[in-house]
């Protein structure tokens, strides 16, 4: 097998399917089984957790390398923040002094293991829409000369994640499954993970401009019945809403993954301490089904992974698949930035929320 950890995740996930299927059978045929058929299954079961072990320990070795090419000693990590708050003020600040005003900016980032700043710019609108591409060109060569470090140009814009089709109704539903504020017009999005409101208690989250306000109504699936009604809205930082339960309606605390048949109990909710880039994760959404890829970059209030979303992938969960079967939750996806995924992190979501798990 290569040493890539999608492919060894995959088998991890096959090799466990195989485990519960071999055990259910045991308990199942309980006396009618030979001692013979019994130890040839249980020497399957062995096998089959001694495999997943090794594998899970060499993804393991390969996260850790993956993680310290993202890191940067502490000089050049301000040398690149500087810069990227540099070009922030001048293309998408506005309060800021230095800003140009309306430009094809949309947005700024660290790209930590390339060494580079990565400017998403917009020419099929806003000011860049009838530039010549002399003009492009120019506008290319001033944001690259704004700052003294390497910066990549990618070309394209921020697109909210609301769109496609995957699931039915689900009841007790789960992370993944699709979901629609009630007279949208829209094409839906992805329910993100259970959660618990100290004031209206048992519900689960969403994308904030899928809610868009406190007392919409949310569906499930689009067009189904009402699932429940959102309380609460995040502020101007997280694109993020809490929805309580309906009368009837609940939610598991797993996140389903009908790709790669699985469906992960959450574990942990990831804290910003271990919001690491370079951490493999899944995300689990509507338009894109089951996709894979790292984390590019985290704060406080957001992050970026390494994958390309679609339409419905809004309030898509991200976590990190465990060998035991479970996943460790780190947050929604919001939207979508050139090649990269912006996601909402677990720490930021409860405390914006103010949830208590």
């Amino acid at each position: 097998m290569k040493d890539h950890p999608n492919l060894a995740n995959d088998q991890i996930r096959e090799n466990q399917k195989q485990i519960v299927d071999a055990e259910q059978r045991i308990i199942e045929m309980g006396d009618k089984l030979s001692i013979t058929e019994k130890f040839t299954i249980e020497k399957l079961v062995n096998e089959k957790q001694d495999i997943n072990q090794k594998l899970s320990k060499k993804v393991s070795e390969l996260e850790q390398l993956n993680i310290k090419s993202y890191q940067l000693d502490p000089e050049t990590r301000e040398i690149f923040t500087n810069a990227a708050q540099k070009l922030q003020d001048k293309y998408l600040n506005k309060d800021s002094n230095v800003y140009v005003g309306e430009n094809g900016v949309e947005d700024i980032s660290i790209d930590s293991k390339q060494r580079e700043v990565v400017v998403l710019l917009d020419i099929s609108e806003k000011l860049l829409g009838s530039s010549s591409p002399d003009d492009i060109k120019s506008i290319v060569a001033e944001i690259k000369d704004t700052v003294d470090v390497d910066v990549k140009i990618e070309f394209g814009k921020i697109t909210e994640t609301a769109c496609t089709v995957r699931t039915s109704t689900c009841n007790p539903s789960k992370g993944g499954v699709q979901i629609e504020r009630q007279n949208s017009g829209g094409g839906g999005s992805t329910m993100s993970f259970k959660a618990t409101h100290p004031t209206y208690g048992a519900g689960f989250v969403i994308a904030g401009h899928e809610a868009v306000a406190v007392n919409n109504n949310i569906l499930q699936p689009k067009q189904g019945t009402i699932f429940g009604t959102v309380k609460k809205m995040g502020g101007s930082l997280c694109d993020c809403a809490f929805v309580k339960l309906a009368s009837g309606k609940t939610v598991d605390n797993t996140i389903w993954a009908p790709e790669v048949g699985s469906t992960y109990p959450i574990a942990t909710r990831v804290p910003q301490s271990a919001q690491i880039p370079g951490t493999f994760l899944n995300l689990s959404g509507v338009g894109s089904g089951v996709k894979y890829g790292d984390i590019y970059d985290s704060g406080l209030a957001f992050g970026r992974v390494n994958i390309i979303t679609t339409g419905g992938d809004s309030g898509a969960p991200l976590y990190k698949p465990l060998v035991n079967g479970n996943a460790d939750l780190y947050g929604e996806a919001t939207a979508s930035s050139g090649t990269k995924t912006i996601y909402e992190p677990w720490h930021y979501i409860k405390s914006d929320l103010g949830l208590s798990d």
